[in-house]
């Protein structure tokens, strides 16, 4: 028997992790049964932003299909720079197959889970002591989307310098 073929379930593990995480890009997914009772139902992430970089900003969820049939998700989203700056907004995502930022969604499980992903902001660039890492927090409004929820993932994928 040849000695190599002791190497072949290390390759598929890493192969596996190569393919879920592509799936995301530079993606962070935060499962809701990570969140403790002082994240008060806020999905916390952190990303580093160099300047003279071009970037692209996404959120990604899965939830259950049966239990939340919204045509849109809302999700609180706080941004706090290196610097301690803070932005609050309120944004609504699409849940139908096409709409605004969509990037991609993926088909319904077998358990009824679907994973979306939609693209938050474009050509995002810091300068000075904007860059650095910065703090983000995602808040789903509502307890029927937060019941409905198995996690979110952030993303920030960069263009060219």
């Amino acid at each position: 028997m040849n000695s190599r073929w002791y190497l072949l379930p290390a390759l598929l593990v890493v192969l596996m992790a190569v393919v879920s995480c592509s799936r995301y890009g530079q993606c962070r997914y935060v499962s809701k049964s990570d969140l403790s009772a002082a994240d008060g139902n806020e999905f916390r992430f952190e990303a580093e932003l160099f300047e003279d970089v071009v970037y692209e900003t996404g959120i990604a969820i899965r939830y259950d299909v049966t239990s939340f049939q919204e045509d849109v998700v809302e999700m609180d989203i706080c941004l706090i720079s290196p610097r301690g700056d803070k932005y609050v907004e309120r944004a609504e995502f699409p849940l139908s197959e096409v709409g605004e930022g969509l990037v991609r969604t993926y088909p319904v499980t077998v358990g009824g889970f679907r994973e979306i992903e939609w693209v938050y902001r474009t050509n995002v660039r810091v300068e000075g002591p904007s860059a650095g890492g910065w703090k983000v927090g995602i808040k789903p409004v509502g307890e029927n989307l937060m019941s409905a929820l198995q996690g979110i993932g952030f993303y920030c994928r960069n263009g060219k310098r």
